[in-house]
């Protein structure tokens, strides 16, 4: 466990630097994408230093607790920011309940579903007995990656002060009035004074 939260304090300053220039989107359904990958990898391990590999890919490409607070940060005002993090933080807190407890019951399944007769004798869930609960773990990561790729908008408004040329050349600056460029959305370009 402490080498994927090792990973996100190495990353976590790079990828909300990156959200910032990118947008918030981009890196949740990045984050999303190597979630999925670092789960099946630790369900998939046949060693420690695999599963430790694993769990710490996992840490540097998943910065989405921070982005994901960030997001809120944009799409929320004084009105609902409150509730908002008051949510999010119920939702770890579900998550680091339901989860392991989750794990746990899925864990090692051809002992303790093998009577169902989906899981066999020789097969992955007898050589890998923790690949189950990764494999609904991915699964989660992946509906949530479909979902945010088709229904979540880029929160970040791009600003950008644009001095102009003259400007620079006298020592104007920006507080004399010039307009501001600003980035929303999907690229367009909007002057606002």
């Amino acid at each position: 466990a402490s080498a994927f939260f090792f990973g996100q304090f190495v990353s976590s300053f790079f990828w909300g630097w990156l959200s910032d220039r990118v947008g918030r989107r981009p890196i949740l359904l990045i984050g999303l994408v190597g979630s999925s990958i670092s789960i099946l990898t630790f369900g998939f391990s046949s060693s420690y230093a695999m599963a430790t590999g694993a769990r710490l890919f996992g840490g540097l490409i998943n910065s989405n607790w921070s982005i994901a607070r960030a997001y809120l940060g944009d799409i929320t005002d004084k009105t609902n920011r409150v509730r908002a993090f008051g949510f999010i933080g119920m939702m770890w807190g579900a998550g680091t309940i339901v989860g392991p407890a989750l794990g746990g019951v899925l864990s090692n399944p051809l002992e303790n579903f093998g009577f169902l007769g989906i899981f066999h004798e020789g097969s992955v869930w007898e050589t890998h007995p923790y690949f189950l609960p990764t494999v609904v773990g991915a699964v989660i990561s992946i509906v949530a990656l479909i979902m945010a790729f088709f229904l979540l908008p880029e929160s970040k408004v791009f600003t950008t002060d644009a001095v102009p040329l003259s400007n620079l050349a006298t020592g104007a600056s920006m507080d004399d009035g010039e307009a501001k460029v600003t980035v929303e959305g999907e690229g367009l370009l909007e002057k606002k004074k």
